[in-house]
């Protein structure tokens, strides 16, 4: 029964990290036509801070770009619409670590 059970919170786990994904495509298409941050975190579930939705974009953005799903450009796009909408600047050392992590 262990084994079965185990096997079963896999599934649902690979599902849940599967949905969390698809859900920053969205955000992303919101942010570009004007949302702020705070408007979408009202429609987000597990989100409740403009800092962690903003966090959780990014590392999205990044992990886009280290699979090669996304250019330098769309990353860059990315940051600075998630500063108009209310997030923090990017800032020189972001640009840094992002290097970094796509030379990995």
């Amino acid at each position: 029964m262990n084994a079965v059970t185990i096997a079963a919170l896999d599934v649902v786990l690979a599902v849940e990290n599967q949905v969390n994904a698809l859900r920053w495509p969205p955000v992303l298409d919101a942010l570009r036509f004007g949302a702020t941050l705070d408007q979408v975190i009202e429609v987000m579930l597990n989100v409740e801070t403009t800092e962690e939705l903003a966090a959780g974009l990014i590392d999205w953005s990044v992990g886009q770009e280290i699979a090669g799903r996304m250019s330098d450009d769309e990353v860059d796009e990315l940051m600075e619409l998630v500063h108009a909408a209310g997030g923090p600047a990017p800032v020189p050392a972001y640009a840094t670590f992002r290097a970094e992590a796509v030379a990995r």
